[in-house]
């Protein structure tokens, strides 16, 4: 062949040859491209915080309630009178007896009179005890027992409390002048008898009212 043709066929081959290569790069440049798109990874998600709930709760504190203790009510015993009764007083309550007498031994008679019964603490001050305390004027509910400058130190009957509804009297029956000892040994036995002539603590003031109400 001659060199002149064959010359030109080496230079067409050659030419081939790149532009075939040219190709070649293009499409693997394309396809990186491609591929370069198509796999970004997408922003994570962000995370948000539940919305708080519009429904209102209700605290321990707003829905316990509780019902009041009814009160206890410190009683002290003079000579001859109780201090620290009120007019009225709640239903439940409890009384307590502390005696400041030097010389006297009290009680303090809790006595419910009857839904009947009309007369005032005066009128009924007058009566004898049997009388005081028979059918239909009213019923003894606790006697408390206290001896000069001390605490009460015993009960009888029940305790001391305003049980019901209605009017109370409270007195002392303890006869004027007596032992405190031999009061409180007469006392132990139920009522103390009537003494000729010396009147009852209730009988020179000892006796006052309280309405329990409801």
């Amino acid at each position: 062949m001659p060199i002149a043709v064959r010359s030109l066929l080496t230079a067409i081959v050659a030419a081939m040859l790149l532009a075939t290569a040219g190709c070649s790069d293009t499409e693997s440049a394309d396809e990186a491209q491609a591929e370069t798109s198509t796999t970004t990874t997408a922003p994570p998600a962000t995370t948000q915080a539940p919305t708080p709930s519009s429904t209102s709760t209700t605290t321990l504190d707003e829905t316990t309630t509780t019902t009041p203790k009814p009160p206890t009510i410190g009683v002290v015993a003079e000579d001859y009178f109780f201090e620290g009764i009120p007019e009225t007083a709640p239903v439940g309550t409890r009384l307590s007896l502390f005696n400041s007498s030097a010389a006297e031994f009290h009680e303090m008679v809790v006595f419910k009179l009857d839904p009947g019964e009309q007369r005032t603490t005066e009128e009924l001050s007058q009566f004898p005890l049997d009388v005081l305390t028979a059918f239909g004027v009213g019923t003894i509910q606790s006697v408390v027992f206290a001896m000069p400058e001390s605490e009460q130190y015993s009960y009888a009957d029940g305790p001391p409390i305003l049980a019901e509804e209605g009017r109370y009297l409270i007195f002392c029956s303890i006869n004027v002048g007596s032992d405190p000892i031999e009061a409180r040994n007469a006392t132990a036995q139920g009522p103390t008898d009537d003494i000729d002539g010396v009147p009852r603590h209730y009988q020179v003031g000892m006796m006052t009212e309280v309405v329990a109400s409801g």
